[in-house]
């Protein structure tokens, strides 16, 4: 979906990480963070009916994975972004 928004036009989009609804498997969990984290549109988001799903209350693998694909997206924001400037 996001690279069909991005090939009609609308290319600031992503997806909700680690998924909106249900509890996400450890595995999956950190396989959604490593692939968001190179979404134009990045964000932490969950349905109200399925609480406490930060990062910081995983467990301490499933959090240093995720810390370490956050870091990486930090590292490369500022490439990221210069991609949305329009140099016309």
């Amino acid at each position: 979906m996001v690279l069909q928004n991005g090939l009609s036009g609308h290319p600031f989009g992503g997806a909700d990480v680690p998924g909106f609804y249900g509890m996400p498997t450890d595995a999956l969990s950190v396989q959604f963070y490593q692939l968001g984290s190179y979404f134009p549109f990045f964000r932490a988001h969950d349905h109200i009916d399925y609480p406490n799903r930060e990062p910081w209350l995983e467990s301490p693998r499933v959090f240093q994975a995720i810390r370490e694909s956050v870091q990486q997206r930090h590292d490369m924001i500022w490439y990221m972004y210069t991609l949305f400037y329009n140099h016309t």
